[in-house]
């Protein structure tokens, strides 16, 4: 039980499905499935907060459709919890789809992620990877990072950097 009302919104969004059975030859057949419903919840209250909720469920849309700017701005607002519970994960996730979708300044930003967040040689390699990407891509602000990122790398470690990038391709 989740309480606060949610598991009758739940409920009551399963009782609008429409069910189809699945079948072997043409039969159909019983199955057991899980159902998992996601709920996310927004601060409420104000005009200002309907403004914000309204703003993200149509970022969220966008997104869903594969919109990688749409993707890069609700990773912002998660890595930042603006109007809506802070969560890297769901932060990171979204970055990273947008910017494998070739966005520049996403591709810029995962570098910026990695970077910031990690310590290790092969954080150092991916971290370049994103920000090569984005410089090849034509995002400016990747030079000044490309030289502070190489400075905690060995020669073996940029070349295998480099070569990653050269072979990077976006998702479709």
């Amino acid at each position: 039980m989740i309480g606060h009302g949610l598991d009758e919104k739940a409920i009551e969004a399963v009782r609008q499905w429409k069910f189809q059975p699945a079948l072997k030859d043409g039969k159909p057949v019983a199955v057991q499935i899980n159902v998992e419903v996601a709920f996310h919840l927004y601060a409420s209250g104000d005009q200002k907060s309907i403004r914000t909720e309204s703003k993200i469920a149509e970022l969220e849309k966008q997104a869903r459709y594969g919109d990688a700017k749409a993707k890069l701005k609700l990773a912002d607002v998660f890595f930042h919890g603006s109007g809506v519970t802070q969560n890297d994960n769901n932060g990171y996730r979204l970055l990273k789809e947008a910017a494998n979708q070739g966005l520049p300044e996403a591709q810029f930003k995962m570098g910026e992620y990695i970077f910031s967040h990690g310590n290790q040689p092969g954080d150092y390699i991916a971290a370049y990877v994103w920000y090569e990407i984005a410089q090849r891509s034509g995002y400016g602000h990747s030079d000044k990072r490309l030289k502070e990122v190489a400075a905690k790398m060995s020669a073996e470690n940029i070349t295998e950097a480099k070569h990653q990038a050269e072979n990077w391709k976006p998702s479709q």
